[in-house]
């Protein structure tokens, strides 16, 4: 089980860089928790107090933009999960960005590099490159000029990678996105150990080596 009583991120001055992404993940988790179990846990009305703006990415943004709303199946739709959670649960959203605690940023990065290679039979290397530079990176220069980004230098906004993609697999988007929070599936297996956040551990006699495939 995770820890309780992980701390408030402030957001308040000039000095504020960087979200860490642990709090940000610990809170969305908090929320699906929330409205998943309720009624058996037997939550109060109101203890999930974080407020989300989901930024509206303009149509003509990208010649490749596309709706954040179909399904392709297991980590291919992380990005568009998470749109989903917030748009079923408008009590976590907030309409005015400046009473927001997080700025989503909803992006199909995966959806248009599937659509890109399909539409143009490249390869693989290719297809992530043209995504990135012709659909990614239009949409987070589009977000970095949003009002709110001003507001904390970006400290506040947040996306995720789907596939087993992150900050490297995406160059050409890393300026805009270089003070943003971005969930991805990549990392260390041992992160939660790490950050002492699990009050017991298990270990498994195979060593998992997933995480070091995806480097």
């Amino acid at each position: 089980f995770l820890r309780s009583g992980l701390p408030d991120v402030p957001f308040h001055g000039p000095k504020v860089k960087t979200m860490p992404t642990l709090i940000l993940v610990v809170l969305v988790l908090q929320a699906v928790l929330e409205l998943r179990h309720a009624e058996e846990l037997q939550f109060p009305e109101k203890t999930f107090e974080r407020r989300f703006y989901v930024l509206d990415i303009p149509s003509d943004v990208s010649p490749w933009f596309t709706s954040c709303d179909e399904d392709i199946g297991f980590q291919y739709s992380m990005e568009i999960y998470y749109t989903e959670f917030l748009a079923r649960n408008p009590n976590y959203r907030t309409h005015d960005w400046r009473a927001a605690d997080f700025i989503w940023v909803p992006q199909c990065a995966s959806k248009a590099y599937f659509r890109i290679k399909e539409d143009l039979n490249i390869s693989h290397e290719e297809a992530l490159a043209r995504a990135d530079a012709e659909y990614l990176r239009p949409v987070v220069e589009w977000a970095a000029r949003h009002p709110a980004h001003k507001r904390f230098n970006g400290a506040n906004f947040f996306t995720v990678y789907s596939m087993d993609m992150s900050r490297q697999d995406f160059p050409a988007s890393l300026p805009a996105t270089s003070n943003w929070t971005i969930g991805a599936l990549t990392g260390q297996a041992d992160w939660l150990q790490k950050a002492d956040l699990w009050l017991t551990v298990s270990h498994s006699s195979a060593e998992d080596r997933c995480w070091q495939e995806t480097q």
